[in-house]
């Protein structure tokens, strides 16, 4: 779907999200039948005040920092895989991570957690496909806005906040 080689794909709901706030672009998001609902959850130290959040969705990071009442300015780190331990490590670090059971999170004392949006797995699609012309009855799948935080103010979920281009430092 990001290199425009297909139409349609199979993914992670988290995955779209964070594709369309990055991209500026709509997607079709279409919810499946639940499989394994993880969360997107913002977590650190218990009385931490945060500088740095390492994620691997700094679009979301944005969006989410800038729908909370009184954002302070932190440092955006893009880190791909398991990041409990670097947030662990470094006194002002906080993280937005893929958490399922949470047990990791507690293995390394994270225990501050806000989950942010459920995620489970979805049909994306850039534009529907003539009628009968797939394996999947798309139309009938629900389709899934995004979240509420990632929307622009006084906008609609099909037309998410646009791109920030700050490097990931807010203001």
């Amino acid at each position: 779907m990001a290199s425009e080689a297909v139409d349609i794909g199979i993914t992670g709901y988290d995955v779209c999200v964070e594709w369309c706030l990055a991209s500026g672009q709509s997607l079709t998001i279409r919810a499946l039948p639940p499989a394994r609902t993880s969360f997107v959850t913002y977590c650190t130290v218990a009385g931490r005040t945060p500088h740095t959040i390492y994620t691997e969705y700094p679009a979301i990071t944005r969006a989410w920092l800038a729908a909370c009442a009184n954002p302070q300015p932190v440092r955006i780190v893009r880190l791909h895989g398991s990041t409990e331990g670097v947030i662990r490590a470094d006194d002002t670090g906080a993280g937005l991570l893929l958490v399922t059971s949470g047990q990791t999170l507690a293995a390394n004392g994270l225990d501050v957690e806000v989950p942010l949006l459920a995620t489970d797995v979805c049909v994306v699609t850039r534009t529907l496909p003539p009628a009968g012309q797939t394996l999947i009855d798309l139309p009938s799948l629900p389709v899934l806005p995004l979240p509420s935080f990632c929307q622009a103010p006084g906008g609609s979920a099909d037309k998410p906040i646009p791109r920030q281009r700050d490097g990931g430092l807010r203001r």
